[in-house]
């Protein structure tokens, strides 16, 4: 009941902030865009005839199938099921503290701590994968917990079809299990998981390569670029950051939990222990190249780890307070009321997500539903809202997700200005019209030929690449666009 309230008032205050339901984040709408397209038998094709591998979490994508299927709303369904998400990822997570060693009252703290913390509630309402993956995690982990590693294996194959970052999840988890098989000499249920886990992963991955080149999809290449290195330490603290913005009072007390759990020798809580403190250094050397270190929209990379922040936490919180029922009830007065004052922000926060969102892209998009040619293409800098809501158009995507081929030209072999590769390209593809942040791309917006057609201001913005979006036309056709104000 606690996680349905919650999540309802998150879409209460979206409803009376835009009108209707909105999503927190443009990538939302790419989802939902792949979902309608396998749900018509496209396949996973973004633009109508070219498969792309652009879905990070084609499970995700497989399940949002179903809300284009469903009667009603395809927003409305997203925002279901993710809200049964975070009830099963309070379940598990209760299971999973219950199972670490923590008595029964703690553990259904733990679970309801899990619709208390913001970040949580945000992704459960935000059409994004982030709470399917956190509940594969957890029943993942919870199955190495019980030894069972012939459904653990195959959860895990499912959680890494849900974000790619549980490859480490499938790696910790095959070696705990031939660890266990090696030393009870049980190797009957090694094998079988095995097998399920491959019957799991090896079909996408296939598809993914025959597709793309690659087993990994078009994000890797355009968020890593394949640049490995020794880990940046500013790295870590970034990391920290973000769990701590959402759990300030059991960060603290996680890193007593783990000492506890290591000391007392329970090998199978390592597993859960390697995936909270590997998946930092697994990014940490990812961002070892240029560009913006990889946590995802608000550190969204990261939120799948804070159930495992609260059960760590609340080990270490027990062990301190077990024998002092008043300081027990003191701790968890002050941890309620912190965790009401972040939900009261995380709201805010929230809504303010949704109306840069509407304000920018959903809004571009609407104002040229009415306005852009029949077959026209659009070049823009997000994908999501301007191909969901222009289904008959050609989408070119300048950050390179939908459309791959554009990489070789932001990232030029020679010295050339990546810019000028970029007007070449757009050149031979000759969009109607350029949705872009200007300050991103200053040299082609002052272009002669680019001439704004709308600008859309995002008030209080703090979501969006840019205070600003805009509508250019282009020297591909000029006058293909009318009816705008520059």
């Amino acid at each position: 009941m606690m996680v349905l309230v919650i999540c309802l008032v998150f879409i209460g205050g979206e409803i009376a902030r835009i009108g209707h339901l909105g999503l927190p984040l443009d990538d939302g709408f790419i989802h939902l865009q792949f979902a309608r397209q396998l749900a018509v038998g496209n396949g996973l094709a973004y633009n109508d005839g070219q498969l792309v591998t652009g879905s990070t979490a084609p499970l995700w994508t497989a399940l949002l199938t179903l809300a284009h299927l469903l009667p009603g709303s395809p927003l409305l369904w997203t925002k279901a099921f993710g809200i049964v998400f975070l009830w099963l990822t309070a379940w598990l997570t209760r299971s999973l503290a219950s199972e670490l060693g923590l008595p029964n009252g703690w553990s259904w703290g733990a679970a309801m701590l899990v619709p208390a913390t913001p970040w949580l509630v945000w992704s459960a309402v935000s059409g994004m994968e982030i709470l399917l993956f956190t509940a594969l995690s957890l029943a993942g982990l919870l199955l190495v917990c019980r030894a069972s590693h012939l459904l653990a294996l195959p959860i895990m194959a499912l959680a890494y079809l849900a974000r790619p970052e549980g490859a480490l999840l499938v790696l910790l988890a095959f070696v705990f299990a031939t660890a266990h098989a090696w030393s009870t000499r049980r190797w009957r249920d090694w094998w079988l998981g095995c097998f399920a886990a491959g019957a799991i992963l090896v079909p996408t991955l296939l598809i993914y390569w025959v597709i793309g080149g690659s087993i990994l999809p078009t994000t890797f290449q355009v968020k890593a670029g394949g640049s490995l290195g020794w880990p940046d330490l500013r790295y870590f603290r970034l990391v920290i950051d973000i769990l701590f913005r959402s759990q300030p009072l059991l960060l603290f007390t996680a890193g007593t939990g783990i000492v506890m759990l290591a000391s007392t020798h329970r090998r199978h809580a390592l597993v859960a222990i390697g995936w909270l403190l590997g998946l930092p250094v697994a990014y940490a050397v990812l961002a070892h190249g240029s560009g913006p270190p990889p946590v995802g929209n608000f550190g969204r990379y990261y939120f799948p780890l804070l159930p495992l922040v609260i059960v760590f936490g609340l080990l270490g919180l027990h062990a301190v307070v077990k024998r002092h029922r008043t300081r027990a009830l003191a701790v968890g007065l002050v941890l309620t009321l912190a965790q009401l004052a972040l939900l009261i922000d995380g709201h805010r926060r929230y809504l303010q997500n949704v109306a840069d969102v509407e304000a920018s892209d959903v809004a571009a998009a609407h104002w040229l539903a009415t306005r852009l040619p029949p077959g026209a293409a659009v070049a823009a800098q997000d994908a999501g809202a301007l191909k969901y809501f222009l289904p008959d158009h050609r989408l070119i995507d300048l950050a390179g997700l939908m459309s791959p081929e554009i990489l070789p030209t932001l990232r030029p072999s020679d010295d050339s200005y990546w810019e000028q590769g970029l007007f070449d390209f757009l050149a031979a593809r000759r969009p109607a019209v350029l949705v872009v942040f200007p300050e991103y791309y200053p040299m082609l917006t002052r272009t002669p030929g680019f001439e704004p057609l709308e600008r859309f201001p995002i008030p209080g913005n703090i979501t969006m690449a840019g205070n600003e979006l805009v509508i250019f036309s282009t020297p591909w056709h000029p006058g293909a666009v009318s009816g705008g104000t520059p």
